[in-house]
C-alpha cells in the first residue's frame, strides 16, 4: 500500500487509538506482535469499500484532530500529511498564492523588457 507510506507513522496514532479502545481490532495468537481487525469490522470494511470504493485520506473529514498550525480542536483534513482545519487549510492557499505572483510578474516583466527593446537593422550602414 503506498498510501500509508507517504506519511510519519505518528499520523495514524489517533486511528490506531480508536480501534483498540472501540474494539475493532485484537492480537492475532498466531503470529506474535501482530494485530487483525475483529471478523464484525472486517465484513463492514468489506461492504463500505464494495459500496463506495477506496477512498483517499486527503478526501476524509477528521473531527477528532487539533489542527497542526492553529492548535484548535476542528474538523480537519489531512493536508500534506499534517491536519488542517478549514480556516488554516485557506489561509496557506492564500500565503502560496501571494508568495507566488511575484515571480509571475517578474517573469512577465523580462518579457516586456525584451519586447521593447529597440530591433537593430543588419541589413546595412547605419546613415548618418
Amino acid at each position: 500500500m503506498d498510501g500509508p507510506s507517504r506519511y510519519p507513522i505518528e499520523t495514524f496514532d489517533p486511528l490506531l487509538r480508536d480501534l483498540v479502545s472501540w474494539g475493532l481490532v485484537e492480537r492475532d495468537e498466531s503470529a506474535a506482535g501482530s494485530w487483525r481487525l475483529v471478523d464484525a469490522a472486517q465484513r463492514q470494511l468489506t461492504e463500505i469499500v464494495a459500496s463506495t470504493g477506496p477512498l483517499s485520506a486527503e478526501s476524509m473529514l477528521y473531527f477528532d484532530h487539533l489542527c497542526a498550525r492553529c492548535h484548535q480542536r476542528e474538523l480537519t483534513r489531512l493536508v500534506d500529511g499534517s491536519y488542517l482545519c478549514n480556516s488554516c487549510t485557506d489561509a496557506i492557499r492564500a500565503e502560496a498564492m501571494i508568495t507566488d505572483e511575484p515571480e509571475v510578474s517578474e517573469r512577465r516583466q523580462r518579457l516586456t523588457r525584451r519586447r521593447r527593446r529597440p530591433r537593430v537593422e543588419e541589413s546595412g550602414p547605419i546613415a548618418s
